[in-house]
Parts: structure tokens; sequence; C-alpha cells
């Protein structure tokens, strides 16, 4: 079987293209298969990724496959849950609705659709009425071109402004019931996906950093250091999304990953001022979604020592 990292040391990228977000998934869909792990594939399309966006739509794809499978073809999706600023059951108003054994409706909004301008389906939690005064979560999957979606772009963020975000609204969108998810919604998608994500998205980040100081000769120490970080994140990848312990360690690779950002500053100067400037701008990406780590770092703690 081939061994990414072994694979990627053997190459050096000049990044001389920067196509389209889409157009560059597409180009990656035959090169990458010959991995059969998703986190090895967002280590190759990292490496290979001409930007701080590309690599990060590799690596969201790839944490959203770890849940839902491959959409058809070359498709992108997005998972859709955020309700005023939340993503809690509680947040939820997004309503679906059973018409018949076969089809639903579904209507509500949702605050933020991770690149809104490329994406094929969407994956929405929605609600599905409530038990014991509890709302049940259910995920459907939309074709964005279904009657009844809608996607109104936001204005770019400081950051990755290649990678377009928006808004959805869904006005009585019909569904099927194969397009209904089996599971919780919540509990079985919406929850661990911050995690697959976390964990595809550093991955395809570092790769992305790994491909600069092969091309750019920074300290081998510190393309050691990348590999090592690689290597850790392949291992975590296998582990269970809900282990406290696990969370405790994806923290920890956080920290030390920032850590390692720092440091590498001093071999910046090597690179070519484009690409420099670009990943001044971009690696606040990094900084994303840091309440969310925090809390679910806290959560873990309090799980391995209740009542301290």
């Amino acid at each position: 079987m081939p061994r990414v990292l072994e694979d990627i040391l053997g190459e050096r990228t000049d990044h001389a293209d920067a196509p389209p977000l889409a157009q560059w998934w597409s180009l990656q869909m035959d090169k990458k298969h010959i991995y059969q792990d998703l986190i090895d594939q967002s280590i190759y399309c990292g490496y290979h990724a001409p930007g701080v966006a590309w690599a990060f739509l590799a690596g969201y794809q790839h944490a959203l496959q770890t849940l839902f499978g491959s959409p058809d073809g070359n498709s992108l999706a997005a998972l859709c849950t955020t309700e005023k600023g939340s993503s809690h059951p509680a947040a939820i108003q997004t309503k679906i609705d059973t018409i018949n054994e076969s089809t639903s409706t579904v209507h509500g909004q949702k605050d933020f659709v991770s690149f809104a301008d490329i994406v094929d389906y969407l994956y929405v939690s929605c609600s599905h009425g409530q038990t014991d005064n509890q709302n049940q979560i259910k995920v459907v999957a939309v074709p964005v071109n279904r009657q009844g979606v809608q996607i109104d772009l936001l204005p770019d963020l400081p950051f990755v402004s290649e990678a377009k975000h928006g808004r959805v609204t869904l006005n009585e969108v019909s569904v099927s019931s194969t397009e209904v998810i089996t599971g919780d919604g919540f509990t079985d998608f919406v929850k661990p996906f911050r995690w697959h994500e976390d964990l595809h998205v550093l991955a395809a980040l570092l790769a992305y950093l790994l491909s600069l100081s092969r091309r750019f000769d920074w300290e081998t120490a510190f393309q050691e250091r990348l590999l090592t970080k690689l290597y850790n994140i392949q291992q975590l990848a296998k582990e269970s999304a809900t282990s406290p312990l696990n969370h405790l360690i994806i923290s920890g690779l956080w920290t030390e990953t920032r850590q390692l950002l720092d440091q590498m500053e001093q071999q910046w100067h090597k690179v070519d001022e484009v690409i420099k400037a670009a990943w001044q701008r971009d690696r606040n990406l990094l900084n994303v979604a840091n309440k969310v780590r925090l809390k679910r770092t806290e959560r873990a703690w309090n799980e391995i020592n209740p009542g301290s």
C-alpha cells in the first residue's frame, strides 16, 4: 500500500499554478485515490495545494467524507448547522416535516455555509420534533440546485478570501427518504464533525507547509518536526472521536503546532514574497473555532477528572 509521507518527500512542488478551487479539486481526484485513508488524502492534497484555501478545501471535504461518505463524482459538500451563532440542538429551528413515507420538506435558514459558491450538496441539520422537551436532530442531504434552496454570499473573510462563505435559506425544500441520513443528527454527525475537521484540515495545512519547507530549503529540523506532526495526526485519525483522552491529545497537537509556527517564522525570509504575504494573511484560519476547542478540552478534562 502506498505510504503518503514517503511519497511526498520524493516530490518537489512549485505551486506555479493556482486554479480556481473547484477546478483544483477535480484535478486531485484521480491522484489522491491511490491512498485509501482519508487522512492520507488530506496530506497528499495539502502537499500539492497552491495555498491555504486549497488545503482547507481538501481537509474540509475529507472530514465530511469520514462521516457521510463521498458524494457523486467530483462533487463538493458543506455541513450547514449554525443558527444564531450556535449548532447546539436547542438552537436548531430549521425543521423537517414528514409528508408521507417517501417525502419530507425542509424549511429554515442557516447562518453559514463554507465554499458557498462551489458546493453541490448541503448536509443540513434539522429539528425532527421533540422528546422530553429536547430537539431531535436529523441531517438531510440536499443538492444546492433543488427548488427552494437559496444561497446568499457573505462578504469575504479577512483570510482565505478564495474560500467564499454564505448563508442558506431553505423554503419548503422537498427531500426523499433516502436523503434523510440514518442516525442521530447531532450525536452521530454534527458533534463529531469538529473533531474530524480539526484533524483533516490541520493535516492538509501542515502538509502544505512541508511542501514549502522542501521547496525553499528550510532547516531540516523544521521539516522533521512537520513530518512528526503529520505522523501523529495519521495515528490519531484511527482513534475514536468520542474519547476524552483523544480530545486532550488533539488539543496538545494544536498547542504544539502554534508553537512550531512561531518558531518557523525565521524561515519565511527564504520564501517568495507573494507566498509569504498570503501565509501571513491566511494563518488566522488556525484561530477559527478556538473557543469551541477550549470548551471541548475543558469537557474532556472534566470527564477524566470528575468532581475535581
